[in-house]
């Protein structure tokens, strides 16, 4: 994970969530000031299954966030993120999704959905019940996991999308990616058989709301 490459951008943008939490002198490639607590996600809730919970050590309430792994693999290629953005103040929902090597984009989109509308319900019994901030949520996906949460993203319109390297398929993403209005930041890796040769590239700054994109020179979409 290229932590110093660009996470600043992915905190800021998710920051957006929580500006009078954190200042913009931090050093978000650093761990943030919060401990938090990993468990698993149980695999009978919203579809998902199987993954993880991480839940910073504090009262709260914190922004939700649900962070979307990518074709062929699962929640242990996000866990690092999640923990990551947990460190800074995020409670973070990092599902596996059915069938990673034929994933059904719609059907994930719905997964995402209904986690977030379960660890959003108050009386949802979990290790983050009465720390979610019910108002503040955001969506962070790579690769399909980013086509798949572009769907949501384009419906519920969260506080703040966060791409690594979206894929698109069948021209879904293309024809939805406009509909977002909230903040967006789009990261790209070069063009490889990996990312459908940057397939998402063409359209990369077509959503309507704040946009930030920019490519990590010489990275692969495997980064």
């Amino acid at each position: 994970m290229k932590y110093n490459t660009y996470t600043f951008g992915a905190i800021v943008v998710l920051g957006l969530l929580v500006i009078p939490c954190i200042t913009w002198a931090e050093n978000y490639a650093e761990p943030g000031p919060f401990n938090y607590a990993k468990s698993d996600l149980p695999g009978d809730v919203s579809g998902a299954t199987g993954g993880y919970l991480v839940v910073p050590d504090d009262s709260g309430p914190f922004p939700l966030l649900v962070t979307s792994h990518g074709w062929s693999s699962s929640s242990g290629n996000q866990i690092g993120w999640a923990e990551h953005f947990a460190s800074w103040g995020f409670v973070v929902v990092v599902p596996d999704f059915p069938s990673p090597m034929s994933p059904d984009h719609e059907k994930n989109a719905g997964i995402v959905k209904d986690l977030l509308a379960y660890y959003r319900d108050p009386n949802s019994a979990s290790p983050a019940q009465g720390k979610v901030d019910v108002d503040e949520f955001g969506l962070e996906g790579h690769s399909a996991g980013g086509l798949s949460t572009t769907l949501v993203s384009a419906e519920i319109q969260p506080g703040a999308t966060v791409l690594f390297d979206p894929v698109d398929a069948d021209g879904v993403g293309e024809a939805v990616y406009p509909d977002i209005c909230g903040p967006v930041m789009g990261i790209f890796s070069e063009p490889g058989s990996c990312n459908s040769e940057g397939n998402w590239v063409p359209f990369k700054t077509a959503c309507i709301g704040p946009t930030m994109v920019f490519n990590v020179v010489d990275s692969t979409h495997c980064d």
